[in-house]
């Protein structure tokens, strides 16, 4: 048997200064889609299309059925947002599982009690929503023992629920404020902040106390004797702990299980230098599942008539999944001659910064995918390339996508007003269907989903709103 202990103390360092509000991320596109190569339009050689000739259209669609179990993204969120003007309310919660620290473990002989049993959520320090209001939740055991790691098979989603405990196992509720201040210093390591940290009940300290050796032998020993937690926002602590979403990082990878997700158990020993001990059960993305509930209610909110699949608007309605997604729909494509170079496909979207958008965030990047005619989506040509002796599509590396594509906000002042334009380059998708003989395209609009949850946008659409409503340019030279 393996035996590991690891001394500790605690330590509550303080630090002093503002607690400044985290927008995500910071970045903003330089450069989204040069025109400096684009010839000019003379109506001779080189021609334009723009929404007008295309008849853009747009509907809005409702994704509810986010995939929120993929192990390629462990991060976790937990909170309550409760004041959209026009989205409504959101609630999230997060379903986790633990494993051993290594096969055969065992516990060290020389334990005289054990002390206390702690839920540690590394703190990402990325939110969504207003966090001058404060934190609270309650932490189940999970009950259902099928819940194991994805396979092809079984996945979680959004509205996925799991069987818990009937009581709470531990609760927090406090400032998100003091996760950057409270610490606790490991030993060998530097002094770490920004942990959520709960400790859990007597029970669940007892039911640890009288693990056995069969209990630790391995991963799946450990899942039948501990499934797991749920950890899911206080409902009743008032509208001061309903004004934001928290996310948490579940796997760091970096430095060990002090960047995991995890369960540490303390305890004290009989004779030793020191006079207390912890061992880790740390999240592991290969052998622990995880998935994000997501529960977003519009009844009694603008955005309620808009719930439905498909319904036409003339605006541009997106949310962090799950939630609104924009098709918008260009026709008329067989007006431009098959064998024409496209030089430029655009789209440029205009949202106005109201006030409360430092609390309700635009996207920080928005994602163009193509729509087939029974309405799933594929990669956009323009996120892809052809390589070299090689036939098939491959995808570009992220930031050079990101860069041809566009997407990301950029400042901009039209008629006085203040907002958030976002432009998207697509002539190889408008390419593509070209040479296939296409008269018309469908694009879907979403944000970047490595934050469930987050972000929205109403943008106008093509028909009003004057020098801010959507635009769309094709620029095309004939055969």
């Amino acid at each position: 048997m393996k035996s590991k202990l690891v001394p500790i103390k605690k330590a509550f360092a303080l630090c002093f200064g503002f607690f400044a509000l985290i927008n995500f991320y910071s970045c903003r596109e330089k450069n989204p889609g040069a025109t400096d190569l684009v010839p000019g339009v003379d109506n001779i050689n080189t021609f334009e299309m723009t929404d007008v000739d295309l008849d853009a259209q747009t509907k809005v669609r409702m994704l509810d059925s986010l995939w929120t179990s993929d192990p390629t993204v462990p991060v976790g969120v937990i909170g309550i947002l409760n004041n959209d003007p026009f989205f409504g309310n959101i609630s999230t919660g997060l379903y986790l599982q633990f494993t051993v620290p290594e096969s055969g473990y065992a516990l060290p002989d020389s334990i005289s009690s054990f002390d206390s049993v702690v839920l540690v959520l590394p703190y990402s320090k990325y939110f969504y929503g207003d966090t001058t209001g404060k934190f609270a939740a309650n932490v189940y055991e999970i009950e259902d023992a099928e819940f194991r790691v994805d396979t092809s098979s079984r996945k979680y989603y959004a509205f996925s629920t799991l069987p818990v405990s009937g009581a709470p196992i531990g609760s927090y509720a406090g400032d998100a404020k003091d996760w950057a201040t409270d610490s606790v210093i490991y030993p060998g390591s530097d002094t770490l902040t920004n942990q959520l940290r709960i400790k859990l009940d007597a029970a669940t300290l007892a039911k640890f106390a009288g693990m056995t050796d069969a209990d630790l032998h391995n991963n799946a020993s450990f899942l039948n004797f501990f499934n797991g937690v749920f950890v899911q926002p206080d409902w009743s602590s008032g509208p001061e702990y309903a004004k934001a979403l928290y996310y948490f990082i579940l796997s760091g990878g970096v430095s060990g299980f002090l960047d995991d997700a995890r369960l540490e158990l303390y305890f004290s020993l009989e004779s030793s230098g020191s006079s207390q001990g912890m061992v880790s059960f740390p999240y592991n993305t290969k052998y622990s599942a995880f998935f994000n509930h997501i529960d977003k209610e519009y009844t009694g909110f603008p955005a309620a008539p808009y719930a439905s699949t498909g319904v036409e608007m003339d605006s541009l309605l997106v949310t962090g999944g799950p939630g609104f997604q924009t098709d918008i729909v260009l026709s008329h494509l067989d007006q431009i001659p098959a064998q024409s170079m496209v030089h430029l496909a655009r789209l440029e979207l205009n949202v106005k910064k109201e006030a409360f958008s430092k609390v309700f965030s635009h996207p920080n990047l928005l994602i163009m995918s193509v729509v087939n005619s029974d309405g799933s989506s594929v990669t956009l040509a323009d996120y892809q390339i052809v390589a070299a002796g090689d036939a098939s599509y491959q995808l570009l590396q992220a930031n050079q996508a990101k860069e041809f594509v566009g997407g990301f906000p950029i400042d901009k002042l039209i008629d006085n007003e203040e907002y958030d334009t976002y432009v998207l380059n697509f002539p190889r998708e408008v390419q593509k269907a070209i040479l296939e003989g296409k008269n018309q395209l469908t694009l879907r609009l979403y944000p970047y989903y490595q934050l469930p949850g987050a972000y929205r946008l109403i943008a106008r659409g093509f028909e009003l709103g004057g020098n801010a409503k959507a635009k769309i340019n094709i620029i095309y030279t004939k055969p």
